[in-house]
């Protein structure tokens, strides 16, 4: 038999992956406004010039913490486990952090860490806070989308290249 590089099969399966994500996140869509239509009869959906990006931008959301999670486990072996089971609560608490009292330049490691953190991208309201924690720094419904986009593709490219330093 011929064997199947790394990163070809590494870059096959983590598509599956987001296609499965991709469907999993247009079912629950589906299951949400099928019966908002078809139950109240006096819905209507209310759409905004930006409705279309930020359908994007929460369509993108799974794909990047997915694609972050797998850049940071992709080298550790059977072991991802811990980082796919604690990364929430990381997140979560580096959030957290922004709100705390810390030293300024502890203040700006954490803000610079929290802008590869998907949830930061995901707020209402502007984009200036996440779970009423001021950010500091706006972002836009563009600028989110093109955030997570880059998130996603950046840790898409990261484990495949840590793969490939794994088949070397």
């Amino acid at each position: 038999t011929k064997p199947v590089s790394r990163t070809a099969y590494a870059s096959i399966t983590m598509a599956v992956d987001a296609a499965g994500i991709f469907i999993c996140h247009l079912v629950t869509f589906a299951l949400i406004i099928i019966p908002m239509l078809l139950l109240a009869h006096h819905t209507t959906l209310v759409t905004t010039p930006d409705t279309a990006l930020q359908l994007f931008r929460f369509t993108i959301f799974p794909l990047a913490w997915y694609a972050l999670l797998v850049a940071l486990s992709a080298n550790l072996r059977g072991q991802a486990g811990i980082v796919q089971g604690l990364s929430w609560v990381i997140a979560l608490v580096l959030i957290g952090l922004l709100a705390a009292p810390l030293p300024a330049l502890l203040h700006t490691v954490i803000r610079a860490i929290d802008y590869l953190n998907p949830i930061i991208y995901t707020s209402y309201g502007g984009g200036q806070s996440t779970a009423g924690i001021e950010l500091g720094t706006s972002f836009s419904v563009a600028m989110s989308a093109a955030a997570l986009t880059a998130i996603a593709a950046g840790g898409w490219f990261a484990a495949i290249a840590q793969w490939r330093r794994l088949q070397a």
